[in-house]
């Protein structure tokens, strides 16, 4: 029932448990469209937050040598 949810709290937070997470999710036959798009929804919101903090992190240490 909660697979999809799993999935995409776990994918968006970089942790290794989301393998494990993908293989349980294969074991207990969880359709591939449901895995693959929830994985690529936390993969991009993961990946979004990702770039924002590092685009802050280059304006703040621009800021250190000015």
């Amino acid at each position: 029932n909660y697979g999809p949810i799993v999935i995409f709290g776990l994918s968006t937070i970089p942790n290794p448990f989301f393998d494990i997470a993908g293989v349980i999710a294969g074991a207990s036959h969880m359709r591939i469209w449901q895995f693959l798009l929830s994985a690529c929804a936390g993969k991009t919101i993961q990946t979004t937050i990702l770039a924002w903090a590092g685009s802050l992190s280059l304006e703040w240490v621009g800021s250190l040598f000015t």
